[in-house]
């Protein structure tokens, strides 16, 4: 058996880390489509972990509205709708 290969990179580099949001017990049942609206606005690698204070439960976000977590913009919209302590994002 033979493998070819253009580029060899360390597992390493691809673990972006993870982003965590929380969804707080006030908001109404609008926040998560204005919420996937902007994870898929700024789409990228890092998984996003959502917890629903008001259910008590975390959750996994779908593959598609992960997100790219070095882009500032994203940060600050998300910390703009949620809240500057309801988004942690953890290497």
């Amino acid at each position: 058996p033979k493998i070819i290969v253009e580029s060899i990179s360390s597992l390493n580099s691809y673990n972006k880390g993870k982003m965590y949001l929380k969804i707080s017990s006030e908001r109404d049942s609008s926040t998560f489509s204005k919420l996937k609206d902007i994870l898929i606005k700024y789409s990228g690698e890092v998984p996003v972990y959502v917890y629903m204070e008001k259910d008590n439960k975390t959750v996994v976000a779908d593959r598609s509205l992960w997100i790219n977590s070095e882009d500032k913009n994203a940060l600050d919209e998300l910390k703009g709708f949620l809240g500057k302590n309801a988004v942690v994002i953890k290497k």
